[in-house]
């Protein structure tokens, strides 16, 4: 007689509904845990016309696709990552500063305030490269 393994099942994501009303805590039978979740692949079977929708759905708001296309397409060419970290890194090397809106005495004391509160921040050059992700995800977390 053999012996054969039980395998685990397929997806062990247990059901929304049995995550209903759980703590994020351990503290009774049902503990919510957090998935990676799979970005789809966009870049198989990629035409024009679908590009062409993705981007255009992004025109007007739907950001999902192109964030996942722009995830893959990063994940895959060495090439665009880099590029893309370079014009990021760049960034960094740029002279900025907070100025007035208007030269009234009011805007002048907001972006000195606001220059104060910025300059206190720490990793301000991290936020900036942070921030720069929006440049092909449409958005930047």
């Amino acid at each position: 007689m053999r012996y054969k393994a039980k395998r685990p099942p397929r997806n062990p994501r247990p059901s929304p509904e049995a995550l209903r009303g759980a703590v994020q805590t351990e503290s009774g039978d049902t503990a919510p845990l957090l998935y990676l979740e799979q970005l789809p692949n966009l870049t198989n079977g990629l035409t024009p016309g679908k590009l062409r929708r993705i981007l255009a759905d992004a025109e007007q708001g739907n950001i999902v696709e192109q964030h996942a296309l722009f995830a893959d397409m990063e994940d895959r060419c060495e090439h665009l990552a880099c590029e893309i970290g370079k014009r990021k890194r760049a960034l960094l090397t740029l002279e900025w500063d907070i100025i007035p809106g208007s030269d009234d005495a009011r805007a002048r004391e907001v972006a000195e305030k606001v220059r104060a509160m910025v300059d206190m921040m720490p990793g301000v050059e991290d936020m900036l490269l942070d921030m720069a992700d929006a440049i092909g995800h449409g958005f930047a977390a």
